[in-house]
């Protein structure tokens, strides 16, 4: 058995666009490339199947899919990078309203415990939306055996 975890929040008063939400998030320091310059993303037409892409794609292209892939009302997905912190996470969301943000790339979890701790993630995500003026109506936490 492994733990998972997730937050689920709500900013839609903040913007109807998922990309104006994942802009804000790399103006708060978060990056779409991991340590080998690659981008991870959910690939336009991926119909659920969660078929992750990994390449060395242009942000405008990337912004493309993003802008496409809401359009179509399909999952977008992508993994975002926080150098800072040493964080990784899975962004995913149809509308503003409903993002789901999955904690399990090198999940933190308090000393010798492996329930997962918050605090990093609301210290490098939460609090830095609401002051770059994201107001988060909701947040839910999760932190489930799988």
């Amino acid at each position: 058995m492994g733990r998972e975890a997730l937050l689920t929040v709500d900013c839609g008063q903040y913007s109807e666009k998922i990309l104006d939400i994942i802009n804000l998030f790399t103006k708060i320091g978060w990056s779409y490339y991991d340590s080998e310059n690659n981008i991870e993303y959910l690939p336009l037409g991926d119909d659920e199947m969660y078929d992750w892409q990994k390449g060395n794609i242009s942000i405008t292209e990337l912004e493309n899919i993003i802008n496409k892939k809401q359009s179509n009302t399909e999952m977008v997905g992508l993994c975002l990078h926080n150098a800072a912190s040493k964080i990784s996470i899975v962004f995913l969301a149809r509308s503003t309203y409903k993002i789901i943000i999955d904690l399990n790339i090198d999940r933190k979890t308090y000393p010798d415990s492996d329930i997962t701790n918050p605090e990093p993630y609301m210290q490098t995500i939460i609090l830095p939306l609401e002051k770059n003026g994201c107001h988060v109506y909701s947040i839910c936490f999760e932190d489930y055996v799988s």
